[in-house]
């Protein structure tokens, strides 16, 4: 099954993500915080896909890139930045309204969406990105030029 591992420090986008990466795309995920996270886990295995937060640093992203030049098994990696992803104010967890909440008058919840990429319009561009991931991987082992992935051979250490 294809790998994607996203970048993602928002608690509310990173659920979509969850939910576009396993159920609308079918594929596997990691999912995590930070760039010093990511490294970590691409040093375990190698991703088909990677996606960055909208919000990291130009310097985590260098460097972050840096480190993917450096794997001779990630020719086929690629990265793209996550779009705001669109929700509605019902997905996302309720307020609570304190101590004094529950004297106040309720009003009718709307469900308003929120602007941002539509979420089955971003699997779509993920099932994309995989599918052009597995043929750029596909021409890397035809011509020779895919290493084995890191932690693939621990004992010629």
């Amino acid at each position: 099954m294809a790998l994607v591992l996203a970048i993602e420090p928002d608690i509310r986008q990173g659920g979509i993500l969850k939910h576009i990466v396993r159920e609308l795309a079918q594929a596997e995920l990691i999912l995590v915080e930070s760039r010093d996270a990511a490294i970590a886990a691409i040093d375990q295995q190698i991703p088909d896909v990677i996606l960055l937060t909208a919000l990291m640093s130009p310097r985590d992203e260098d460097e972050l890139i840096t480190h993917l030049r450096r794997l001779g098994a990630a020719e086929h990696l690629q990265t793209h930045t996550i779009p705001l992803l669109s929700t509605s104010r019902a997905a996302e967890p309720a307020a609570k309204g304190g101590l004094l909440g529950k004297f106040r008058k309720r009003s009718k919840e709307v469900v308003e969406p929120m602007g941002g990429c539509d979420p089955e319009v971003f699997a779509g561009e993920v099932r994309n990105f995989l599918a052009r991931a597995a043929e750029r991987e596909a021409e890397a082992l035809a011509s020779g030029r895919h290493a084995a992935q890191p932690g693939a051979v621990k004992g010629d250490e």
